[in-house]
C-alpha cells in the first residue's frame, strides 16, 4: 500500500481501532481520541510533546490549542515551517483534567510513539518537556538536559538520533523568564 506524503497525514497504521479502544492504562475517558502525530513521513525533525489537550483532541491535531499557537509563533520566529516537521505526543489521549500524564500512561503509549519514530525515521527529535524526555530517553528532569544535544539509539532504528530537549511551551508561558531559552535551546 502506497503511503500518502502530504503534511496532514497521520499514521493510520499507528492510530488504529486498537488505539482508540486502548485499555493499556487505567484511564479510559469518554469519547476517547487516540491522537497520533502529523507531518511528512520523511521529516528530518520530529517534535515530541506531552499529551493532547481538549483543543487538540477536538481538532485531532497535535499542538493546536493555546500552547500550540504559542509554539507556532516560536517556530515562525526561528524560521521553522511546521509543515516540514512531524509533530506528535508521548501520550496519545488527553489525560483527565489535562493533568500531567502518569508513568503508567507514558508506558502504555510508548509502543505507539516508538512506531511513529520507526515509520518517520527522523534524524533529530525535539523533546518538548519532561514527559517526552521520559518517554523517548528514559530520563527525567528536563532542566538538567535542556540546551544539550544527546545522541541515542532508539529501538528499531539502525542509526543514532540526535535529541534536543527543551522546556514545554506551556511551562514557558507560566514562567516567562525562561522565554529566551526557547531560542537558545
Amino acid at each position: 500500500m502506497e503511503q500518502p506524503t502530504n503534511i496532514n497525514w497521520s499514521f493510520e497504521e499507528v492510530r488504529n481501532i486498537g488505539c482508540n479502544a486502548c485499555s493499556l492504562c487505567s484511564y479510559s475517558p469518554p469519547n476517547k481520541v487516540c491522537l497520533t502525530g502529523q507531518g511528512p513521513r520523511d521529516a528530518e525533525w520530529m517534535f515530541v510533546g506531552e499529551a493532547p489537550g481538549a483543543r487538540e483532541q477536538e481538532l485531532e491535531r497535535p499542538f493546536s490549542g493555546p500552547v500550540g499557537r504559542y509554539f507556532d509563533l516560536t517556530l515562525s520566529n526561528v524560521g521553522i515551517d511546521r509543515g516540514e516537521v512531524y509533530i506528535t505526543n508521548a501520550c496519545k489521549c488527553k489525560p483527565l483534567h489535562d493533568d500531567k500524564p502518569t508513568s503508567t500512561q507514558v508506558a502504555a503509549c510508548k509502543h505507539y510513539l516508538l512506531r511513529e519514530i520507526y515509520l518517520v525515521r527522523p534524524k533529530k527529535i525535539l523533546i518538548i518537556g519532561d514527559t517526552a524526555l521520559i518517554a523517548v530517553v528514559g530520563k527525567s528532569k528536563i532542566s538538567s538536559y535542556r540546551g544539550k544535544v544527546l545522541t541515542i539509539k532508539i529501538e528499531g532504528l539502525d542509526y543514532s538520533v540526535e535529541i534536543y530537549p527543551i522546556f514545554h511551551p506551556g511551562y514557558i508561558r507560566r514562567n516567562p523568564r525562561f522565554y529566551p531559552m526557547l531560542y537558545t535551546d
